[in-house]
Formats: structure tokens, C-alpha cells, sequence
């Protein structure tokens, strides 16, 4: 029986396609603190306003979330990740402004890259119509909506994560030197992104185990690990650099390895299922789940597609398991598997004549557009006014030789205000931290501030902190208010 002819779906998945498109290209300038992906953002921001000051070659590559102007002896540098994406968004930051759209620009290029290589993979694996209808569930996605334009690593690992699927089985399709070198060096590049890259491996692993017509499955088991280990090599190397010896690179791995373990108060369960709700919508689960369960027991390039691509997405959220209950955008490099699991019923419904083109692209439409509806409330959902200009606002009262004290986490604010900021443990301990750590720089300090905005909860175990205070106000910024204390440099390392 012949295939199928495509119709009008190529139209509903572009219109889905421009639809996202449009939504991040729209806010491309849009503040980082204006949403919850924004505000996930601001650590390759402060990470490129530093490297701006002082180097990306006299950082060696460090990403730095705190760093004086004159000094780089008291900066906080973050080792957790491969730094190579820096390599491209700090680039970008320098040439295109030194804003939000010189950090966004290569972020939305990776978009492109991902709705391309999602098409590519379900066009390969089945038919175009199976490319149109992944692409349309892909595009519609509304955790794509919310974090597509999120300056952070998953965006890479997330785009090279199709691409080096679209590697790997082209090399296993032909086994020529050309496919071997071009696989090694797409997931080798993979590999530098982040640590979800990694997790393609054992889904591939478990393809090839399952797998009842590879030819030399060992070899090609072996070439799937191979530029992954090269990759964590060559992050073991710049960690031996960037730290300055072998005792360096164990003090970071060690954390590392055991970040999997880190304990939490969030239900793991319940918060998985909260994610891929409101991720997905039961809209675009459902067709998942029944491709999934359509696929049990029967093999071919889509079915193996969409399983293998799922897995690598879903892994991550299975072995870190903590992180993954408290930040949903560890589960976003399951959109590419679960869209083509979604396409599989429509695709096989289509190609047995009970689904016709007329009837298969409205279904389509209503899926993408409830898709897209959901994505564009997530989006307003997220939208938050918690620092709205308060960096700006505390520009008028601190200098770029001040250093300011928060009670908590404060990125988006650190990004905007020209003070470098560090956030503190809410005890006296930790304040004591804080100054042994910044005692070899405080001859650069001007003004030593504690902001403590009003959403920040009072701790009554550091009211010591308060006795060094020289001057005290309130200010405001945006919809809130902040306190703005400033503290006695010689009182407060003494205390």
C-alpha cells in the first residue's frame, strides 16, 4: 500500500512551529526576572558580565556567580558543569550588547536546531507524515513554551541529544569511517553540553542489547561510549587547569558524584507527575502512552526512535532524583522521545486508511493548539514580579566596589545590580563564612551591604549581625521593599 501524502499537516506543524518561535523571538529582550526560565538564566549571565570583566582566559573558563571588579581571590566559582557552553554565550553577550539577547540569540539558534532535528529523526525513522506529526506535538510542547528560551545547559545537551541520535544511527546504518568520525564528533560535542547528554548511552546500550539484527553489536556498543569518556576527560582536564592540581579536580568531583544522593523535602512522585502535567497536558501524554503501549512487542525506526530518545530524557529525572522533584526542567530533554511516541498511534492509524488527511490534521490542530494554549498559561503562570527592577533600583545606592550580603539566592537581582552579591546561610555561622571567604579581598570593599528584601523571612539568629550596622533604610523597587543595611567591614570580621 502506498504511503500516505502528507496534506495539510506540514501546515498545522508549521503554524505550531511558528507559533513557539514567535513567542521566545517576541520576548528575546524580555528581563531575566520577569519569569521563572529567565530567572534560570541569570547564572550564565553573571557567569558572562564576569567573564567581561575579567577574562574568559584569566577566569580559565571558571563560571563565576561572584566576583569582585579589582580581585578574583574571593570569587565563587561554579565546577558542576562542563563549562563549554560558555564558550558559545559568552560570545554572543560580548558581541550582541551585553544583554538579555546577546545571551538568548544562540539559545533560540539551539531551538531551531531541536524542532529541526526532532523532524529529522521521526522523517528518517518514518515517513514525512511521521515528521509532520512529531514536529506539530514537539513544537506544541508547552515545557518547550516555558523554557525554550532558557540560557542554561539542558538547551544545549537538549539539542545535540536528536542530532547525535541522527548520528549514531546513520553510523549504524553504514559503518563507514566518514559516519564513525562524523558520530564521534557530534556526541562528542554532546558530551561538553551538560550531564543529560551522557544518558543517550544506556538507552542506546539497551537498544543494542534488544536488538535482534546488529552486526557487531560490541563494536558499536563500545563507539557509543566513546566520545563521552573523551568528553569527561576533557572536563577532568580543565578542571585540573582551572583548579591547579589533582587535589582540585577531586575536591569538585567528589560533590559531584554524589549530587544523586542529596536529600529533600519534596515528594519525588507527585512532583514528577505535576511536571510532566503541566509540561505536556493529558492532550499530548495520552497519544504517548498509547504509543508506548502500541509499540510493546513490535520494532522498527520509530518505535526504536521514540524509545530510545525517551529514555535518554527520562533518565536524568530517574538517576537525580532530588534535583529533578525540585527543578521540572530536568524532564525537558524527554520532549523530543515523547513527541515521537505520541506520533506513533496517529502515524499508524494514518498508514492503515482509518485516519484520513482531512480528519488527522484537525486532530492535529486541536492537539497543538491546546498544546500551545497550555504553553502560553505556563508561561503566564511563571511570570513573577517578586525582583522586578529591584537590581536597578539598588544601583542608585551601592557601587561596583560595594559587596552586598542576601539571606537567599538572589541571581536575578545579582545580574541587574553593578554590586557583585553573594548569598549567605540564614545563621551567624554562616555570615562568620561569608567573611573568612571574602577577608582576602575586603581591601577592595568599599561598602559592606546586607539586603534583606521583605519576602525574605526574619531569623532571629542574626540579630548579632545587626550590632556592627554603621547606617540602616528601606528602600523600594518595583512592588516591593527591601532593607538596606550597611555594616561595619572591620566589626563584622571580628564578630
Amino acid at each position: 500500500m502506498p504511503r500516505p501524502k502528507a496534506g495539510v499537516l506540514p501546515l498545522v506543524a508549521l503554524a505550531a512551529t511558528v507559533f513557539l518561535l514567535g513567542v521566545h523571538l517576541a520576548e528575546i529582550d524580555a528581563p531575566f526576572d520577569a519569569s521563572l526560565g529567565g530567572t534560570t538564566s541569570t547564572y550564565y549571565g553573571l557567569a558572562a558580565r564576569n567573564f567581561e570583566t575579567h577574562g574568559i582566559v584569566g577566569l580559565r573558563l571558571r563560571p563565576a556567580l561572584f566576583a569582585q571588579p579589582g580581585t578574583t581571590k574571593t570569587a565563587y566559582f561554579y565546577y558542576n558543569h562542563p563549562p563549554f557552553p560558555h564558550l558559545i554565550t559568552y560570545p554572543a553577550y560580548h558581541a550582541w550588547g551585553r544583554n538579555e539577547r546577546g545571551l538568548r540569540l544562540p539559545i533560540f539558534a539551539l531551538l531551531l536546531m531541536t524542532l529541526a532535528g526532532v523532524w529529522g529523526v521521526a522523517r528518517q525513522a518514518a515517513s514525512p507524515l511521521g515528521g509532520w506529526w512529531t514536529l506539530a506535538l514537539a513544537a506544541s510542547t508547552p515545557m518547550l513554551h516555558e523554557y525554550g528560551s532558557m540560557v542554561d545547559a539542558p538547551m544545549f545537551s537538549l539539542a545535540f541529544l536528536v542530532l547525535s541520535y541522527l548520528a549514531f544511527q546513520r553510523h549504524a546504518a553504514r559503518r563507514s569511517r566518514g559516519t564513525l568520525l562524523l558520530w564521534l564528533g557530534v556526541a562528542f560535542l554532546a558530551a561538553l553540553t551538560d550531564w543529560f547528554a551522557y544518558f543517550l548511552v544506556p538507552a542506546l546500550w539497551g537498544w543494542l542489547l534488544l536488538a535482534s539484527k546488529v552486526e557487531r553489536r560490541r563494536r558499536l556498543a563500545a563507539a557509543a561510549a566513546a566520545p563521552y569518556a573523551l568528553g569527561f576527560l576533557t572536563y577532568l582536564g580543565w578542571l585540573l587547569w582551572a583548579t591547579g592540581g589533582i587535589q582540585g579536580v577531586v575536591d569538585e568531583i567528589k560533590p559531584l558524584l554524589g549530587v544523586a544522593g542529596l536529600a529533600s523535602s519534596v515528594d519525588y512522585t507527585s512532583a514528577m507527575a505535576r511536571w510532566l502535567r503541566q509540561g505536556w497536558t493529558w492532550a499530548l501524554l495520552i497519544p504517548a502512552a498509547i504509543g508506548a503501549v502500541l509499540s510493546v512487542g513490535r520494532r522498527g525506526p520509530l518505535i526504536r526512535a521514540a524509545w530510545v530518545l525517551t529514555l535518554a530524557g527520562l533518565l536524568p529525572a530517574v538517576a537525580f532524583r532530588e534535583r529533578a522533584a525540585v527543578h521540572e526542567f530536568w524532564i525537558l530533554q524527554a520532549v523530543p522521545g515523547l513527541a515521537l511516541m505520541g506520533a506513533i498511534p496517529f502515524v499508524a492509524l494514518t498508514n492503515r486508511g482509518f485516519l484520513g488527511m482531512k480528519a488527522g490534521a484537525l486532530l492535529l490542530a486541536v492537539l497543538a493548539g491546546w498544546g500551545s494554549y497550555n504553553g502560553w498559561q505556563l508561561r503566564r503562570h511563571y511570570a513573577t514580579t517578586l525582583y522586578e527592577r529591584m537590581g536597578e533600583d539598588l544601583n542608585r545606592h551601592l557601587g561596583p566596589r560595594d559587596v552586598v550580603l542576601t539571606p537567599q539566592d538572589l541571581s536575578p537581582v545579582a545580574y541587574y545590580c553593578r554590586a557583585p552579591m553573594i548569598p549567605m546561610v540564614r545563621t551567624l555561622e554562616g555570615f562568620r563564612t561569608v567573611m573568612r571567604a571574602l577577608s582576602p579581598g575586603m581591601g577592595e570593599v568599599e561598602n559592606l551591604v546586607l539586603v534583606w528584601p521583605e519576602f525574605a523571612p526574619r531569623v532571629p539568629q542574626m540579630e548579632p549581625v545587626l550590632g556592627v550596622m554603621v547606617d540602616g533604610r528601606k528602600i523600594t523597587y518595583g512592588s516591593g521593599q527591601a532593607a538596606l543595611v550597611f555594616l561595619s567591614k572591620s566589626r563584622a570580621q571580628d564578630l
